[in-house]
């Protein structure tokens, strides 16, 4: 009995915290089933996932890819961000959306340390006072791991990135052209047309005429445009069986983040000086690593850069095994 304390005072703890730290259940049950040895073994290091979007989660990867890293021996907890798809969660607002996105991911990522301070006390562990995490982000992620690294620098051990997407301008450009000719494929030339026009007249930032341009690729069919991201078709069904219901894609949560989010400028700001490493797809359509290496040496002082072969957007769930993890 006594085992099972620490368990369901962590518990207590979540549920007296609310719904915004949103870390897995199952997580709490590994940390909860290793108390016993805690003693004669190291907690287990934890990776703090961030996922794309605006408008996705991490609910594809908690099947796809958490049981890989599960299987290093490494604890993976991923934050979703806020949507009005989700009764759980940091609520969801039109007004200040990606405001209130980077708020999500400290409470979340707040709660996560606060958690694992609570069960290292409650358990005695020794050696591991230190509470230090790797984020890992895909994609639009990356705008939050800056947040997260700038406010919290002494609990991050390590950073890694997938197909970043500081440069936000370059990749809604790349995204808008494969709708665009997506459409023409299928024969909507009309509407192809008008996106390539809207291009043309578009500038930084996330303004009304960009919204017009996404609303019309939005005709392209959500599947056939995600086959460009990806390497096997097989692993993009799959991803998208988990795309459903509260964690489906949430067209609200990406319009409304977008809008409200601040142009992305080069700047010299002070530089994020954590290791961290990031590996591009080859084959990546949407984030082309020459449009990106700028911004990220831009943010990181020590950033490595690695580029996967054969691999496209979402190379850390097609290709975990290529990565360096710990």
């Amino acid at each position: 009995m006594n085992r099972f304390i620490p368990f369901i005072l962590s518990m207590l703890f979540v549920i007296a915290q609310g719904p915004s730290y949103a870390f897995e259940k199952y997580a709490l049950e590994t940390y909860a089933n290793e108390s016993h040895n805690c003693q004669r073994s190291s907690v287990r290091p934890l990776v703090v996932f961030l996922p794309g979007g605006p408008g996705f989660n991490s609910n594809p990867e908690r099947s796809l890819l958490f049981p890989y890293l599960e299987s290093l021996g490494l604890s993976p907890i991923g934050i979703d961000e806020p949507s009005q798809l989700r009764s759980s969660g940091f609520p969801f607002t039109h007004e200040n959306a990606f405001h209130h996105y980077l708020v999500n991911a400290k409470k979340s990522f707040l709660g996560i340390l606060q958690h694992q301070k609570k069960w290292i006390e409650s358990n005695h562990c020794r050696n591991n006072s230190k509470i230090k995490v790797t984020l890992v982000a895909h994609s639009f992620g990356v705008h939050a791991v800056v947040y997260l690294a700038k406010k919290f620098p002494k609990n991050i051990k390590k950073i890694i990135l997938f197909s970043p997407g500081l440069n936000i301008d370059n990749s809604d450009k790349n995204i808008l052209t494969l709708a665009a000719n997506g459409l023409a494929s299928s024969g909507d030339y009309e509407t192809s047309v008008k996106i390539f026009q809207l291009m043309n007249e578009l500038q930084p930032g996330f303004n009304q005429k960009k919204l017009e341009a996404f609303t019309l690729a939005s005709k392209y069919e959500p599947l056939l445009l995600f086959t460009n991201y990806w390497s096997s078709f097989e692993n993009l069904s799959k991803y998208f069986s988990f795309l459903t219901g509260a964690f489906a894609f949430d067209p609200a949560s990406f319009f409304s983040v977008r809008l409200s989010m601040p142009i992305v400028k080069l700047s010299p700001n002070q530089k994020i000086s954590i290791p961290t490493i990031t590996y591009f797809g080859e084959n990546d359509p949407v984030i082309v690593r020459s449009n990106e290496i700028p911004y990220l040496r831009n943010y990181f002082k020590h950033n490595k850069y690695k580029v996967l072969k054969n691999s496209k957007h979402y190379s850390h769930i097609e290709f975990p095994e290529l990565v360096r993890w710990r």
